[in-house]
């Protein structure tokens, strides 16, 4: 794959890493800041984090 092909030309996963590691993290400043969760960032916290680490297992 040539380098131009991949996203912001950035190695393979990182863009998928970036955006699951941001949905993670806002959630889990939310949960400091406020001490809850809504139902919602949950659910999104939940699914990039179960994608990434599927997606990394898929990589090997």
């Amino acid at each position: 794959m040539y380098r131009d092909e991949l996203p912001l030309g950035l190695p393979r996963g990182s863009v998928r890493a970036i955006l699951s590691m941001t949905i993670i993290g806002s959630t889990l400043l939310i949960y400091l800041i406020k001490g809850t969760v809504p139902e919602f960032l949950v659910t999104a916290f939940g699914t990039a984090y179960g994608f990434y680490f599927a997606s990394r297992r898929d990589e090997r």
